[in-house]
């Protein structure tokens, strides 16, 4: 079949738009999914909130058990987890806001349990400990940060992340070009891989 893999769909599931998460506010919109096999859940993480950037939220992740039953995932939420900022303050989705900034998009998983998320708004990249709370920050070179004209596009920060098979490298892409390199209309993006 012209070398494409095939696959068959073997569950199905449905999360209302209204469902809320283990801290009473809404699950939010999905960015990225993990599959934990150590601790057998999947991680759910969500965007930055409702309205691009202009409704209060707190971004979080989800810890999800999911077992097949049928031709269904019976899916359980576990818990939900805030992202805070190393000193313990909690991020804010919002554009506009004197709270750090996340915008989580891409999420890669350590093989010490802890959570790599790439963030739109900065644009950096985290790393997360299962509480939430932020212990290191990759920062990009000087010329992706948005300042004069240059650096990342609004909302075209850093989209997608994976960690090598090894996990020793780490290789983050943006959404669009930068300004310098054309912005939205340009041809060329960039990425960045970290040892």
């Amino acid at each position: 079949m012209n070398g494409l893999l095939t696959a068959t769909l073997a569950a199905w599931a449905v999360f209302p738009g209204t469902y809320t998460d283990t801290t009473g506010e809404r699950f939010g919109g999905v960015s990225s999914l993990r599959w934990d096999a150590a601790a057998k859940e999947l991680l759910v993480l969500t965007d930055r909130g409702q309205g691009d950037g202009t409704v209060p939220h707190q971004p979080r992740f989800h810890r999800i058990g999911l077992k097949v039953v049928g031709e269904r995932l019976d899916l359980k939420l576990l818990k939900t987890v805030p992202f805070r900022d190393a000193a313990g303050k909690a991020f804010s989705g919002l554009i506009a806001t004197a709270s750090p900034r996340l915008d989580p998009e891409g999420l890669a998983l350590a093989k010490d349990g802890t959570l790599w998320v790439s963030d739109e708004y900065g644009p950096g990249v985290y790393n997360f400990g299962r509480d939430g709370k932020a212990r290191r920050l990759l920062d990009p070179p000087a010329n992706f940060a948005p300042c004069d004209g240059k650096g990342r596009v609004e909302n075209r920060g850093f989209e997608y992340l994976c960690l090598s098979p090894d996990g020793r490298r780490l290789l983050t892409l943006l959404q669009s070009p930068l300004a310098q390199d054309g912005g939205k209309r340009g041809r060329v993006t960039r990425g960045l891989l970290w040892d």
